[in-house]
């Protein structure tokens, strides 16, 4: 392998016929995951010379490394993240380093022909919500996701809670990938049923099928084995647990020693607890060898163990495209499957009923597992060619020309609950801009903010696009700050009004009714922006007929140094989950600016405390949803004596009148909400999608320093746990 930073002049690419892939799995991981779907990807890649890149995690290096002689280059994306970033939690961090690895990868290469995103974990949000908000470098590539299997349907299948977070933000910006990318490609009518019926398939959005390929290393098994003596021996290679058939297997050889069978389960794939309570439930099995837990082998060692099988079950209740399955059969080894299998539907028909079974029935399965020499000798013919190189590569082809054919600007935003969001919502004729050219107004509520305004005022006047302030002074009583505004009144592009004091909901809602321009932005007096945000915000407003307002990710830095605390992202703002927990940065958003004054105006009622998330709610219940920016735009100052810190005793009172006022969006949310309550406790207690909230978190006990850390560190941990066990199928 070569390290380089630019290809080997043996090598001869061109980077727009590329397919780029995404793969959250070490590429050296053994199994059926994604990993192994991308090796044998590579297979087909070397075999049909097709140029690819692909993008994997990695514990220990990053950049790009170039196989020789080959059409092949692995990008490596480091999961280990700064101290800033941690807020993200594990899921969304690797999704953004995953993002920004392909968006230099672009400046450095060029842009690919497209790129293929798994679903699980959403992997794939960051790289959409980029190319969805306009960054250039994703403009004209085609994002494509592959339905491997979203992993909150996993989880359910298994019978976990889905509803405590991180995992309820990570299974929802799962589902939004499905929306957001240009098209989605299933492995199986089974999987596309399932996923149309929980919402994930959008009827804007194309939907194809196809078969993963698989290029078999090992030769098959002789399909004239003789006869052995000893009982029959039936393998399980898949991870250990009950949606993967667990129980189904022991039950198969319960039955088989109830019928005095000679008979020995050989179970091989990665422990679970469900593995722990089985192996308690069948300890007979286990105890007299009826059963056998042979752990976790690698490529190798279950190559040979299959050797000694007559048969490999595969007893999932549902299942998408088990490679576990496809490797067997390959090998002429049987494999009798359920089925809600997926390879069932790609298998010919005679074939089909030898080894599609009903695991509820143990009896049929043992009829035909003693009917696996026959089976064998039907493998022995097995057409390959649906899981070939050609087929995969030309089926990616005719996807890739289907959809240039199709190609359109979309005006509507993937939102989730799209069904609540109104449409319409730009002019039908832009309306004109002001006499500085603006067509933003930024309002900036001003009371004894003299030692912060001007580098506020800098950072709206340094910006990308022209904009206007309406500065409006709340009853200033400081002689210096009173003072400061005489350098503000004589630019034309700022208008300074002095009123009595009211509080900054008020002052917001007296700069916007004064504002003239199509769009306004709020933005306290002590914070700054990027200058990038309100361009990047404008574009958003313009691209889009479904979006009301766009916030961005806030960089909290110190107010004595300047020094960045920590980024807290948002997201994409809709009732969940927003309705519960604010998520967005709600004091410095871009609104159209008569959807502000119809829904969105801050009440003055609130004392100063939670009228900003009120207002967002109130931009919500009237269908006016927000897109956040992917980056951290705004920069929101922590100092001493701010009103979000001291007035955290008014958190209770405030949020229930704002439930009692907005009672039509709780109303229509309440059965999610309701969940989402249950499973991570009091709102006051926590703010961040990608954390644990206390409810859960181990460190309640810890000292606060650490308990920042803790579950960001919990939550890489039990992900790669969770990579451990998708490494086996």
């Amino acid at each position: 392998m070569l390290t380089s930073s630019t290809p080997s002049t043996d090598l001869v690419r061109n980077v727009s016929d590329e397919i780029w892939y995404i793969c959250f799995e070490s590429l050296r991981s053994n199994g059926s995951g994604l990993a192994s779907y991308c090796r044998e990807v590579i297979k087909a890649a070397h075999r049909c010379q097709r140029p690819i890149r692909i993008f994997e995690i990695s514990n220990s290096k990053t950049g790009s490394h170039y196989e020789l002689p080959s059409m092949v280059e692995r990008v490596f994306v480091s999961d280990a993240f700064e101290r800033k970033m941690e807020p993200l939690g594990y899921w969304m961090n690797l999704a953004h380093a995953m993002a920004q690895a392909v968006i230099r990868e672009i400046g450095f290469r060029g842009a690919p022909r497209a790129i293929e995103i798994p679903d699980g974990f959403a992997i794939g949000y960051f790289l959409l919500q980029e190319k969805l908000t306009g960054n250039p470098a994703l403009r004209d590539v085609p994002v494509i996701l592959v339905a491997h299997t979203p992993v909150r349907m996993i989880e359910e299948w298994n019978g976990q809670d889905v509803h405590a977070l991180p995992n309820w933000w990570t299974y929802r910006a799962e589902k939004w990938c499905y929306l957001a990318a240009d098209a989605v490609i299933t492995l199986s009518e089974m999987l596309e049923r399932q996923l149309d019926a929980q919402g994930y398939l959008a009827a804007q959005r194309p939907v194809y099928r196809s078969v993963n390929p698989y290029i078999s290393d090992q030769p098959p098994a002789a399909a004239d084995r003789p006869a052995h003596q000893g009982p029959l021996v039936v393998g399980m290679a898949s991870r250990m647990v009950d949606w993967k058939g667990l129980r189904e297997a022991l039950a198969l050889a319960q039955a088989a020693q109830n019928a005095q069978l000679p008979f020995r389960l050989e179970l091989c794939g990665h422990s679970h607890p469900d593995f722990d309570r089985a192996r308690k439930d069948f300890a007979q099995l286990f105890e007299n060898g009826t059963a056998v837990y042979l752990g976790a082998l690698d490529a190798r060692a279950l190559h040979k163990r299959r050797q000694g099988w007559d048969c490999q079950i595969h007893p999932s209740k549902f299942d998408n495209f088990p490679y576990s399955v496809v490797e067997a059969l390959t090998l002429a080894l049987p494999c009798l499957i359920g089925r809600s299998n997926g390879v069932a539907e790609v298998l010919p028909p005679d074939l089909s009923q030898s080894i599609v079974v009903d695991f509820a029935n143990p009896l049929e399965v043992l009829a035909a597992v003693r009917a696996s020499a026959t089976t064998r000798i039907m493998l022995k013919d097995l057409d390959l060619t649906p899981f070939g190189a050609e087929v995969y590569f030309k089926g990616r082809d005719a996807i890739l020309a289907d959809l240039a054919d199709r190609s359109h600007k979309t005006t509507l935003f993937p939102f989730l609950d799209s069904g609540q969001a109104r449409t319409g919502l730009r002019p039908i004729i832009q309306l004109p801009a002001s006499a500085t050219g603006a067509r933003l107004t930024v309002v900036i509520p001003y009371y004894n903010m003299a030692a912060y305004i001007s580098p506020c005022i800098a950072s709206v006047l340094g910006g990308k696009v022209p904009a206007d302030i309406v500065l409006v002074n709340d009853g200033s009583t400081d002689p210096t700050s009173i003072r400061k505004l005489d350098e503000f009144r004589n630019d034309p592009r700022i208008r300074v009004h002095d009123i009595p004091n009211g509080g900054v909901a008020n002052a917001r809602n007296y700069g916007v009714d004064r504002a003239t321009t199509e769009f306004v932005a709020l933005l306290d007096a002590d914070d700054t922006v990027e200058p990038e945000y309100y361009a990047k915000a404008l574009r958003v407003l313009d691209d889009y007929d479904n979006v009301g307002f766009v916030g961005c990710w806030c960089n909290d830095f110190q107010d004595e140094t300047g020094e960045t605390i920590r980024y807290w992202p948002t997201y994409n703002a809709e009732p969940l989950p927003n309705i519960v927990t604010n998520n967005t940065n709600c004091q410095a958003m871009i609104y159209r600016r008569n959807l502000y004054i119809e829904s969105g105006r801050h009440d003055p009622g609130l004392r100063m405390y939670l009228d900003d998330w009120d207002g967002m709610l109130g931009m919500l219940e009237g269908g006016y949803f927000g897109v956040m920016l992917p980056g951290p735009y705004f920069n929101y100052r922590q100092r001493k004596g701010s009103i979000f810190s001291t007035g955290r005793a008014l958190w209770s009172t405030n949020y229930s009148a704002i439930v009692r006022k907005r009672a039509a969006l709780y109303a229509r949310n309440a059965g999610e909400a309701l969940l989402f309550s249950n499973a991570n406790g009091p709102n006051n207690s926590f703010h961040l999608l990608g954390w644990e909230t206390p409810l859960h978190s181990r460190s309640a006990s810890a000292a606060p320093g650490k308990r920042l850390r803790h579950p960001y560190l919990l939550a890489r941990s039990l992900a790669k746990r969770l990579n451990r066990f998708a490494e086996r199928g």
